[in-house]
């Protein structure tokens, strides 16, 4: 997943003034409100056993307080867009690491401020301000027959995974413009990973070959708050006199002209990554440029005959989500006395982790990238996929393997309903793919569920039922909906317990936004989502 890279002292292109305006409103926030209540914090941790404490003072301002002495082991900066962080407050807090993270609106206002500005300065660009998404369509549409040359979708990730998650916007988008697949090209710097049926290249190569194009449509999709830098070198490095950008979930796209440039923003709140999932979070921020509804979960999960070849990913970018040697061969062990064909990546120079793991029988898969790595799988008829939460689980489910994706639950909040939704089994295993969300202690029980999934037509009913119930539902009603799946499926809880996941943010909660994360923790349900494959 993507993580904040710069901080409000790094350059994004925005005047010392509003910069200025960003710190004044970070200080007068931290100093009049916060000091005390950081303070009443430090003081509740000094008689816990925990490291840190996390403040979720708002959707627009979240505090970290750590124990300088203590590894970060859980990652506080919760939230998508991800926010950016003030420098760490030592002075007022002697011992601790204090931070602060700002997002959402403060800092959009002044992004989409400076950018406005250096549009309407250099392409003299009429600023369009939309009060309706119907109107903002209409305006979207008008422009398809004029820019649909070609399309170009520019990625600006940092993690792979979250480069093949983005493919959505494209897909989506794509059809919407009713541009055909042929006439479309990925521009990343993960393109040896991603395995995709667009053309893709390198992002290095994005000007010289966009610039050979004209009357043609530019996709920059999120664009989260960290995200500015690369934005603006994207907008400044194309010298085309006619083109469109389209940028999803910032409301804008943007129309370029000889005689006429324009912009087109919807004025409404930027969507953000809070309580929903993954894939409701695309679909909200698509909704404004497709008119499409939010989609629940699918009828039926198409999916590559389950075989008894499995193959395992240890390893993740991230120390803390990467699976020990000693629970890998634990595994590695208990497969291959089950009779099943073991495969375990050889990961990217993890030779001394390789040399460890003194298991007989298995075969060890070296790749030189995910297209590489896909390639073998199939040679090999992989079936099943056991993985830490990384990009290699994004790439197998996006290829239809079911895939077991591992949570460690030292690595969330589970006090915090966005740590929960972002790095938690809640938001990013994906409920429309077949990516299965373990607890690290039940890996074993979930193999089994996969090659034995015990669920009548009428308990899916059932759970499809409720689900469609939750949204949009009071908090009051979803956790007694919550509550009556638990006690009617209490045999499905082995090793994914929606209730235990949930427990002290409903006890904690303050009643809003609460359904959302409920809902998107069933449908992940392994029992409910397994029942579902299709098998092709």
């Amino acid at each position: 997943m993507t993580r904040f890279t710069n901080n409000l002292t790094g350059d994004m292109g925005i005047s010392k003034e509003s910069y200025s305006k960003l710190f004044g409103y970070l200080s007068e926030v931290f100093a009049q409100k916060l000091k005390k209540t950081i303070l009443n914090e430090i003081n509740k941790l000094r008689e816990t056993n925990k490291d840190y404490r996390l403040l979720e003072v708002s959707d627009t301002l979240i505090v970290s307080i750590f124990k300088s002495t203590k590894r970060e082991a859980v990652r506080l900066c919760v939230g998508y867009p991800f926010p950016l962080a003030s420098k760490q407050s030592r002075i007022f807090f002697s011992g601790y690491k204090v931070s602060v993270f700002i997002r959402d609106e403060p800092v959009r206002k002044l992004q989409r401020e400076y950018l406005f500005n250096y549009l309407q300065k250099n392409y003299s660009a009429k600023l369009n301000i939309i009060h309706s998404t119907g109107d903002f369509r209409k305006n979207l549409s008008g422009t398809n027959r004029k820019f649909n040359n070609r399309c170009f979708y520019v990625d600006l990730y940092d993690f792979i995974g979250d480069s093949i998650i983005g493919l959505k916007f494209l897909e989506s988008l794509r059809k919407t413009l009713r541009i055909p697949k042929t006439r479309c090209t990925v521009f990343s710097k993960h393109s040896k990973h991603i395995p995709t049926q667009y053309a893709i290249f390198n992002s290095t190569k994005f000007a010289n070959l966009v610039n050979n194009y004209e009357y043609s449509t530019i996709i920059v999709p999120a664009l989260i708050d960290n995200q500015f830098d690369a934005f603006l070198k994207i907008l400044k490095s194309i010298t085309l006199k006619n083109f469109r950008i389209i940028v999803p979930s910032r409301n804008l796209f943007l129309t370029f002209s000889e005689n006429n440039s324009e912009i087109f923003w919807c004025k409404s709140r930027d969507v953000l990554f809070k309580t929903n999932s993954i894939d409701n979070y695309m679909d909200i921020a698509l909704n404004t440029f497709t008119g499409e509804p939010i989609s629940v979960l699918p009828k039926t999960i198409k999916v590559r005959k389950i075989t008894k070849n499995v193959f395992i990913n240890p390893f993740s970018s991230l120390e803390g989500k990467s699976i020990s040697v000693d629970d890998c061969s634990k595994i590695c062990e208990h497969l291959l006395y089950n009779g099943f064909n073991v495969f375990v990546s050889a990961g990217f120079h993890q030779e001394e982790y390789i040399q460890k793991l003194k298991v007989k029988n298995i075969t060890l898969l070296y790749d030189s990238g995910f297209k590489d790595l896909s390639e073998k799988l199939t040679a090999h008829n992989i079936g099943l996929v056991i993985s830490t939460d990384s990009g290699i689980a994004h790439m197998t489910a996006t290829l239809g393997i079911a895939t077991i994706v591992i949570y460690h639950s030292f690595f969330w909040d589970s006090c915090s309903k966005q740590s929960i939704s972002n790095d938690a089994l809640g938001g990013f295993c994906r409920a429309h793919l077949p990516m299965i969300p373990v607890v690290n202690s039940g890996i074993l029980d979930a193999v089994e569920n996969i090659y034995h999934p015990a669920m009548t037509y009428k308990q899916k009913k059932c759970i499809r039922r409720t689900l469609k119930r939750m949204q949009g539902a009071s908090n009051k009603t979803v956790f007694s909906l919550h509550k009556d799946l638990v006690s009617k499926f209490p045999h499905l809880h082995t090793f994914y317990c929606p209730d235990m996941l949930l427990k002290n943010v409903i006890n904690n909660s303050n009643k809003t936004d609460s359904w959302s994360l409920v809902s998107n923790v069933w449908q992940n349900l392994p029992a409910y989502k397994v029942s579902n494959f299709t098998f092709v």
